[in-house]
């Protein structure tokens, strides 16, 4: 190829020339292949002389030369090769130098001066370009990893040495530096060899502290100045006399500092005041002179004082004079010291050291010696340097005082005048004593005595004077002082107050009264004087006529009085007794008072005697009695009565009849229940109070006329009908003796003319027969019952009957003598279902069988007398029984119709409306009845199994009325008579308000009736109309029972209190009815659940037989309400009763209970469930009774019930509304064995089958 031509030559990199070219003009017709490249430092290539570079195969340019040395100009010839060969080499080149940054510098060092280091080094190699600057570096420990170091900010340098400045004195620095040039910054230098520390000279010190050390000496204390970065190595010292240092005027005092930097500056002359100034030196030089010294002097002790007199000056004082000394010792004398004994001596510290504070001149008064003791003294004189020598010992001076006071100072009345004495003081200060000062005082200030031998005592040394003309009565008190040289001395303290006295005057007796049993109260009147001494006692003296001549009075041992009145106890009751008083104090006794008139003691009647009980009227017992044998001595003001109906009264069980004041009897008790056997006692009461109770009565039982027989019916005759009813619910406390039956055709009622039924009133049984009617007439019948209180209200009439002329005559109906069974063929009615009709003497037996495997088959039915051979225990059967039995097998069920003979349910004294039919499957008997037609005279029902059939009456009685507003009327009728105390209206809608409103009810002797919360029920309204109570409590807020209600009662009853009992919920209207209970504290108290009916029936009853309260809680919650909390407060009951255990009230109720009642026995009533808690309440009344029977799902029944069953002190059991009887309710019906159970409600609240089962615990 052609030659190429170089274009361009310039530095790199480090070593490193670009070499630029441009191709040749021809590739000679082949491609370049490569390019070669030669250098020399000369331009010249002449001979071989230039230098081959091996930079590899390249087919263009530019090519970078390495390897070249830098600071070296090279010249440069390029050539092209290709296929044919190499080309001809271009021209040279211009020349090209390549370079690098500067090597480091080396050998740095360090020179120090003030705040700043000159640095300097050897320069480096300049990388082959010229250096353009330096930087230093610096760092305070060497090290200068992670850019620790400080770049130093100088101005642009190309040589050293480089001042840096800014630096701090003292403090070392270590430096390294580097170079740059064009291409950069070199490497760093190695740290410098040593560390370099800035310094100056130091600062000039502070103002030194001068002050005296010693005679002739000032000690110089120096505070170092800052050292200017290097070690203090000196200090220096120049004094003057006059504080200038002007022109060489100081002196330079030769000497070392020591250690702490003070200086004892000697050699100077006491007295005289110098003035001081420092400097330091260190490496740098001498420093600045301190500001000048205050000024100082050097001084030493005093001379010794001269001692020129030494006398008593005072009592324990003796003062001693002396001159000063002769020199002061160049300094003020700031003290004189005294010094002295007893003896002269001072040897090995033998005297005592006078502390009398600082003095700089004499006298000095040295106090605190012993009166009567020779003293010996001696002075030293102090001043800032310290003591002087002593002066000489003085001459010898005692001190001395008046004498000290006497003691013991006491005194002896007499009659208008004391004798003083006392003891002569124990020093006397140093002189004899020659004599005495006595003052007297009667209001604290004291006097001369003015008469008597104490006047002239200051002239003699007795210790006894006697001071005459004083009060009798009035309080002195005496003072006495001891004379000698020195003077009188301090009186002594006063003697205890003495009072001249006599007798007392007489007293006054002011009344006499009786205050309690043989005692009469004795008030009196203080005499007029006390003859001048604190009455000490009165002593009284009585008699019983007044006359106290000749020691005929007695005197009372009554212990020791200062006042009256005196209670004169030991009397004879009813006896009237004189008194007279007479006072005592220190000086005897005084004369006796006037006689008083005369007083009369007496206690409480003996106890009365009880000689007949007996029934007065209805609730009404009279109780006769015999006065008590002694009246007490008290005409009696009252005769109290209480009751009860067991004859025990213990614990406060008896019930006390509020009948008013009453001085003689007999008393008739009120209020009671009719048929309840009450015992009674009596007790007087006079003006002392109650006497004990009478033994208690025998029983006695009120009664009232029965209430009216019920179910009256007749059964139509030829002429005649045959009446028959059901006996009344209540013979009023009395048995039935008979009825009265009368009789209409549409008017009035009349006696019964013919028949078995005018003789009625002379028998019990429950029907008759009313002869001589007119045949076709329609005749209507009432029945009253008959006892010993009279007739009883007349039954509502029946239903209307109608005489008949016989039919043929048939032979009467009558169980067959043996059993007659008749049969009948099963017959299809419906699908799956046959009828089979078999004939009894009653009439047809009518069954249907559904489901049976066969459509073909017999029934038989046999009539049986008598009863069945299975439970018949509760059970009233009006005729046979039936066996039926059939062929067919695998049937579901049997529906059958049985007849019954209307005559003989009358005879057994049953009503049509109340047979069942029953059956006995396993020999157990269930009430199988779903109808009742009376006017078929048929009971049906149904059952799936084969057996004895019945149709009967369960002997228990059902008071049920529509609905629940009725059936408390029901129940109200059942109990309570026209005239009750007190009936409760409650709402109908919820029980806690009615529940605790029936403990009250049935304890005052009232029913509870319910209302609808807006409306007065009409039923309701008309048994309050009937019962006529003497007031209405309305129970609950107007939430409960509206104002509408409450005026609707007052309209009813116009003239009869009505008043509304009402909390903010049901637990604080519990609570409120308690207050209103009257019921005594220290009681029992019950508490039930407020969330639970069935539990709280039976608290309410068992509380309302134990006269308790019952209170309702929250029974789920942690904490009582606080209107519960308050009330069990205010009762403070003995006895708590927690009725349902943890189920249904909470352990923390129960626990708070014992904390708020710590003293009281807590009952816990436990169970399961609601129904074993009720069911154990009840088995805890008396067996043999009659119990009621409520539901525990439908309260209103069971609490209406709730009142009657409290008034007469019975049972509630709560039973389900169906199924069986929980195990726990049968096991309390087994032990209270009731004598007759009446079910309160219809049969959706008790079913038939639950009072079947209740009838088996009546008796067979």
């Amino acid at each position: 190829p052609g030659a190429p031509s170089v274009t361009s030559v310039a530095r790199q990199a480090s070593q490193t020339v670009r070499v630029s070219f441009g191709a040749p003009g021809s590739t000679g017709g082949s491609a370049i292949t490569d390019y070669d490249v030669e250098y020399s430092t000369n331009g010249s290539f002449s001979a071989g002389s230039g230098t081959f570079f091996e930079g590899g195969t390249t087919t263009s340019g530019p090519v970078d030369v390495t390897g070249l040395t830098n600071g070296t100009t090279y010249y440069f010839r390029v050539r092209a090769t290709n296929a044919a060969g190499d080309g001809s080499w271009s021209s040279v080149s211009s020349g090209g130098t390549p370079f690098t940054t500067p090597g480091a510098p080396t050998l740095v060092t360090g020179t120090a001066g003030d705040g700043l280091v000159s640095v300097a080094w050897t320069n480096p190699n300049d990388g082959g370009s010229a250096i353009t600057d330096y930087d230093v570096e610096y760092s305070t420990n060497g090290s200068f990893s992670a850019g620790s170091g400080t770049f130093f900010e100088g101005d642009t340098t190309t040589s050293g040495p480089i001042d840096v400045t800014g630096l701090t004195n003292g403090t070392t620095y270590y430096f390294r530096v580097r170079a740059t040039n064009i291409v950069g910054n070199g490497d760093w230098s190695a740290i410098g060899s040593t560390s370099v520390t800035p310094r100056t000279v130091p600062d000039a010190p502070s103002s030194p502290s001068v002050a005296r050390e010693d005679s002739g000496k000032i000690r110089v204390t120096i505070t170092a100045p800052d050292d200017g970065g290097s070690a203090i190595t000196d200090y220096d010292i120049e004094y003057s006399t006059n504080g200038s240092f002007a022109a060489g005027s100081g002196t330079f005092f030769e000497g070392g500092v020591g250690p702490g930097l003070v200086l004892d500056v000697d050699g100077l002359l006491n007295g005289t005041t110098y003035y001081f100034r420092v400097r330091a030196t260190n490496g740098a030089g001498d420093g600045d002179w301190s500001p000048v010294s205050l000024g100082a002097f050097p001084f030493t002790t005093p001379g010794a004082p001269s001692v020129t007199s030494v006398a008593r000056q005072a009592s324990q004082t003796v003062r001693v004079s002396f001159g000063a000394p002769v020199s002061d010792g160049g300094s003020a004398i700031t003290d004189y010291d005294v010094e002295y004994s007893t003896n002269g001596s001072f040897t090995a510290g033998t005297g005592t050291l006078f502390s009398d504070g600082t003095t700089t001149s004499g006298p000095i008064d040295v106090t605190g010696l012993t009166n009567g003791t020779t003293y010996y003294f001696r002075v030293r004189a102090t001043n800032a340097a310290g003591d002087s020598d002593w002066s000489s010992v003085s001459s010898g001076a005692t001190p001395y005082t008046t004498p000290d006071e006497p003691t013991g100072v006491s005194g002896t009345p007499g009659d208008g005048q004391v004798t003083v004495s006392w003891t002569a003081p124990v020093s006397n200060g140093g002189s004899a004593v020659t004599g005495y000062v006595v003052t007297v005082s009667s209001d604290g200030s004291y006097a001369s005595a003015g008469a008597g031998s104490c006047a002239s005592a200051v002239s003699s040394t007795s210790t006894s004077c006697t001071v005459t003309g004083l009060s009798n009565g009035t309080a002195y008190t005496f003072k006495v002082a001891a004379v000698n040289a020195a003077g009188t001395g301090s009186e002594s303290t006063p003697s205890s107050s003495v009072t001249p006295r006599t007798t007392p005057g007489a007293p006054s007796v002011t009344s006499v009264a009786r205050q309690a049993s043989q005692t009469v109260r004795v008030s009196f009147g203080a005499p007029g004087s006390n003859g001048g001494s604190a009455i000490t006692d009165y002593d009284i003296e009585y008699s019983t006529n007044g006359s106290f001549s000749a020691g005929s009075g007695t005197l009372f041992e009554g212990g020791t009085t200062t006042s009256g009145p005196i209670d004169v106890t030991g009397l004879t009751n009813g006896t009237t007794y004189y008194f007279r008083v007479r006072a005592t104090n220190a000086a005897g006794n005084g004369d006796w008072s006037s006689v008083s008139s005369g007083a009369v003691p007496y206690t409480t009647p003996g106890a009365p005697s009880v000689t007949s009980v007996a029934r007065q009227a209805s609730q009404t017992v009279r109780v006769s009695f015999g006065a008590p044998g002694s009246t007490g001595g008290s005409a009696i003001t009252d005769y109290d009565v209480e009751y009860s109906t067991n004859g025990s009264f213990s614990a406060g069980s008896g019930t006390f009849f509020e009948g008013g004041t009453t001085t003689s009897g007999p008393v008739d008790v009120t209020g009671l229940t009719n048929g309840t056997t009450y015992y009674f006692r009596v007790r007087a009461t006079n003006a002392a109070g109650d006497s004990d109770w009478s033994s208690v009565s025998s029983g006695a039982t009120p009664y009232t006329t029965p209430s009216a027989p019920t179910g009256v019916a007749g059964v139509a005759g030829n002429a005649s009908v045959t009446v028959s009813w059901t006996a009344p619910s209540g013979n009023g406390g009395s048995a039935v003796t008979g009825y009265v039956v009368t009789v209409s055709s549409g008017g009035s009622y009349g006696a019964v003319g013919a028949g078995s039924c005018t003789s009625a009133g002379s028998s019990t049984s429950t029907s008759c027969t009313v002869t001589g009617l007119s045949n076709g007439t329609a005749y209507t019948f009432k029945v009253a019952a008959i006892n010993a209180a009279g007739t009883g209200s007349e039954s509502t009439p029946s239903s209307s009957v109608t005489p008949t002329a016989p039919a043929p005559p048939t032979p009467p109906v009558s169980p067959p003598s043996s059993p007659t069974p008749g049969s009948g063929t099963v017959e299809p009615v419906a699908p799956g279902v046959v009828q089979a009709k078999v004939s009894v003497p009653e009439g047809d037996v009518v069954v249907e069988i559904s489901g049976a495997r066969s459509l073909t088959g017999v029934v038989t039915v046999t009539s049986k007398t008598g009863t069945p051979p299975e439970d018949a225990s509760g059970f009233v059967l009006p005729g046979g029984w039936l066996e039926i039995s059939t062929t067919l097998t695998d049937f579901s069920s049997v529906e059958l119709c049985v007849p019954y003979n209307r005559q003989a349910v009358a005879s057994a004294g049953l009503t049509d409306d109340q047979l069942r039919l029953f059956h006995w499957k396993n020999g157990v008997r269930t009430d199988i009845t779903v109808r009742l037609d009376t006017a078929a005279g048929l009971v049906c029902g149904k059952t799936d199994h084969f057996s004895p059939f019945a149709i009967g009456a369960l002997k228990t009685t059902r008071v049920a009325g529509p609905d629940r507003y009725a059936t408390a009327v029901a129940v109200s009728g059942l109990g309570f008579d026209p005239g009750v105390a007190v009936a409760y209206v409650v709402t109908g809608e919820q029980y806690p308000d009615a529940m605790a409103a029936g403990v009250q009810a049935g304890r005052q002797g009232g029913p509870v009736l319910l209302s609808r919360p807006s409306v007065l029920p009409q039923v309701t309204k008309a048994e309050l109309q009937r019962l006529r109570p003497r007031r209405v409590v309305v129970v609950g807020g107007q939430a409960a029972l509206s104002e509408a209600v409450l005026v609707a009662i007052q309209n009813a009853l116009p003239g009869t209190p009505v008043e509304r009992v009402a909390g903010v919920d049901r637990y604080e209207t519990a609570a409120k009815l308690s207050q209103r209970s009257g019921t005594r504290t220290g009681g029992t108290v019950y508490l039930g659940s407020g969330l639970d009916v069935t539990s709280a029936l039976a608290s309410a009853t068992a509380a309302g037989r134990d006269g308790a309260p019952l209170l309702l809680v929250p029974g789920t919650s942690t904490r009582l309400p606080r209107s519960v909390t308050a009330e069990l407060a205010r009762l403070k009951p003995s006895r708590v009763v927690v009725v349902g255990g943890t189920n249904l009230i909470s352990s923390a109720l129960t626990d708070q209970v014992g904390r708020l009642l710590p003293r009281a026995e807590i009952v816990d009533v436990p169970g399961s469930n609601a129904y074993d808690v009720a069911a154990l309440l009840s088995a805890t009344f008396a067996p043999g009774q009659t119990i009621y029977v409520a539901t525990g799902a439908v309260f209103a029944d069971g609490l209406a019930g709730g009142a009657l069953a409290t008034s007469k002190r019975l049972p509630v059991v709560v039973v389900p509304p169906t199924g069986t009887l929980p195990g726990s309710v049968a096991l309390a019906l087994a032990t209270l064995k009731p004598s007759k159970i009446v079910v309160l409600g219809g049969p959706s609240a008790v079913s038939y089958n639950v009072e079947n089962q209740l009838a088996k615990f009546l008796p067979a």
